[in-house]
């Protein structure tokens, strides 16, 4: 009898272990939360899902205009999980995801074309007769929209490995350039070709 209760017992305490150690959230569904929020465009689960390098290039804090472009940009992200492996004992996981979004090259090339010819049109003009910031921040917006509905439907596809940590047993991700890159249609790799023409 007392070989059955303690069998009972260690088959308990094995079950009880199990269903702790299902209770982590998988690394798959950490991605796709956080992959989710961008799609929202909400800053606040944003920057509690990916962390402080998204957040930063976002913006903590943002007006109304960056809130509308970025809502914009993620309205025709889709994603694909294509897999996702996890290795506890190492505490690291990847979860590969193909990203679909609008060609953001094409967009904003576009957009910095027509924003340098109104800056260059305007630059001549007497002070008095110049827009206010104000004035100038809505025909940006008004103009990032117009391209972005037009050139909507354009879109790249990119495959990317988003690393993760095992931290206080949660995953935490710990994505790079790359990803952010892939998930906003190369808009990453327009600003960095952008900052080296400038800076040359």
């Amino acid at each position: 009898m007392r070989k059955f209760l303690c069998c009972l017992l260690s088959l308990a305490l094995f079950l009880s272990l199990a269903a702790c150690g299902s209770s982590r959230e998988s690394a798959q569904s950490v991605v796709e939360e956080a992959i989710k929020s961008v799609q929202a465009a909400d800053l606040d689960t944003i920057s509690q899902n990916w962390g402080g390098e998204l957040s930063t290039d976002l913006g903590a804090e943002t007006d109304d205009a960056n809130q509308e472009m970025l809502a914009a940009i993620a309205k025709n992200l889709t994603y694909s999980i294509v897999s996702s492996e996890e290795d506890e004992s190492a505490g690291t996981a990847t979860v590969t995801v193909e990203f679909t979004n609008t060609n953001m090259q094409d967009v904003f090339a576009e957009y910095l074309s027509q924003m340098l010819s109104v800056a260059f049109e305007y630059a001549f003009l007497p002070e008095d007769e110049q827009p206010t910031e104000e004035e100038m921040n809505e025909m940006y917006l008004e103009t990032f929209m117009e391209i972005m509905e037009e050139k909507g439907s354009e879109t790249v596809t990119n495959t990317v490995e988003i690393p993760l940590e095992l931290a206080d047993d949660t995953w935490k991700i710990n994505a790079g350039e790359d990803t952010f890159d892939a998930m906003f249609g190369g808009l990453y790799t327009y600003a960095n070709s952008m900052n080296e023409a400038f800076s040359s």
